[in-house]
């Protein structure tokens, strides 16, 4: 069977009419015309999602183009009725997992955190829109999960926050006060939750109701400002903590997130950087991310300007590309698809 891994990028190409000089034909050009580099004409995506059930549907959502969907594995995709909104920067979504028709959507771009109009709500497929921002009013959610026991109770992770709705987007209510939140997850098959800011990580073992601080044997690098979490299917009490500081630093739990241990820290690879080589430099928390594989919890994905990959928990790292060849840099999210088999292939 084939598998899935996907990779969040952003390219973004932008020309200026210069004023008093001779036009010249800008278009239409066959894309892509150069097969390294800053690649022309193409958007960002911020998200990624997969549909709860059906293995080859999925979901984007772009910094500019609002959310698109696919039927085909990514082949094809459809715009979903965001055109129509105020601003098209969109920053996560969340899917019913009774009815796909209902799907949430947070505008705003995570990626220079940015907010916009707040949440909205669609129950027709995206063929009408309305906003599902009471209370909660602008504040960006860069993540949204929905509680699998009750699918009107919704965590939303914010720039401001981290806010929970108990009747589908009515209203929200803070749960934890305060706090610019980077990146959430779900500890699989639980109702324990973790949420982390560049500085702090937190943990919920009620579906959010309640928050506390774990910060054992968690010591954040100085100069960090991005931080994202991984968690497996595999061995659900494995916890992955990616910070961005002193060349990417690992942290891992071994017993769901109560405490951690640096498992991965080096002074000559940087696995945030555009080369490996410490001495180059990276883009901080604009592209950051990382995923630990559902079908094996040693098996974990790093990405920021190139794909690292790590078989052994985080302990070491292979470089798998190039951030200027073939795959471009600015990576923002790596994904393993739950639904696909477990043979990759890059």
């Amino acid at each position: 069977m084939q598998s899935r891994l996907l990779i969040i990028l952003t390219f973004i190409s932008f020309s200026f009419p210069v004023f008093g000089q001779s036009w010249k034909q800008t278009g239409p050009v066959n894309f892509p015309l150069n097969v390294s580099g800053q690649i022309n004409g193409i958007g960002r995506v911020t998200q990624i999602k997969f549909h709860p059930t059906l293995s080859n549907k999925l979901y984007v959502t772009s910094a500019s183009g609002g959310l698109f969907s696919s039927n085909d594995n990514g082949n094809s995709w459809t715009l979903m009725g965001t055109d129509k909104f105020p601003s098209t920067a969109c920053a996560s979504l969340c899917v019913d997992y009774t009815d796909d028709n209902i799907i949430y959507l947070s505008t705003g771009d995570p990626n220079y955190y940015g907010t916009d109009y707040g949440i909205y709500k669609t129950t027709d497929g995206g063929a009408t829109w309305n906003p599902a921002n009471g209370v909660i009013g602008n504040r960006m959610a860069l993540e949204m999960i929905m509680d699998p026991t009750d699918h009107e109770i919704i965590l939303a992770a914010t720039n401001d926050g981290i806010w929970r709705t108990k009747d589908g987007g009515m209203s929200w209510s803070a749960v934890k006060s305060g706090g610019i939140f980077l990146d959430m997850k779900r500890r699989p098959n639980t109702n324990t939750l973790y949420a982390v800011t560049k500085s702090q990580f937190w943990m919920s073992t009620n579906f959010g109701v309640d928050w506390n601080l774990v910060n054992t044997g968690i010591t954040i690098p100085a100069g960090t400002n991005g931080v994202r979490l991984g968690v497996s299917a595999n061995d659900d009490n494995i916890v992955y903590m990616l910070a961005n500081g002193s060349n990417g630093v690992l942290f891992k739990s071994s017993n769901a997130g109560n405490n951690f241990v640096q498992v991965y820290s080096s002074n000559t690879q940087c696995i945030v950087c555009y080369y490996s080589d410490p001495a180059s430099s990276g883009q901080g928390n604009y592209n950051l991310g990382m995923c630990a594989d559902p079908f094996n919890a040693n098996h974990i994905y790093v990405v920021a300007h190139c794909l690292w990959e790590s078989n052994n928990g985080g302990t070491s790292f292979q470089q798998k590309t190039e951030w200027y060849a073939i795959l471009h840099t600015d990576h923002h999210q790596v994904e393993v698809d739950l639904m696909m088999s477990t043979s990759y292939g890059m």
